[in-house]
This record gives C-alpha cells, sequence and structure tokens, in this order.
C-alpha cells in the first residue's frame, strides 16, 4: 500500500504552517478580548452599539 500523504510533503508543511499561525492569532485576540473586554462593552454601551449583539 502506497501512502500518500508524507510528512515531508510541502503541502502539508504549508498547511501545519497555516493552522499554527491561525491558532495563534485565534490565541492572542481571545487574550485580548479576556483583557480587555470590559473596556470594549462598556464604550460600546456608551455608544449604543451594544444593542447589536
Amino acid at each position: 500500500m502506497k501512502n500518500h500523504l508524507a510528512l515531508s510533503s510541502p503541502r502539508f508543511a504549508g498547511m501545519l504552517l497555516a493552522f499554527a499561525a491561525f491558532a495563534a492569532v485565534t490565541g492572542i485576540a481571545f487574550a485580548l478580548w479576556l483583557r480587555h473586554g470590559t473596556q470594549i462593552f462598556l464604550a460600546m454601551a456608551a455608544s449604543g452599539l451594544s444593542w447589536c449583539f
């Protein structure tokens, strides 16, 4: 049987790199939301935009 998914495949490496970059950006955004979420909500509530959520 021939293995179609080799770990040295450039396509697999690219997909792994894209997934790692997406995970890093998502993690940073979540951490910033946890740190500044209250200020963001209060600023939106002051301008009336919090009712859109």
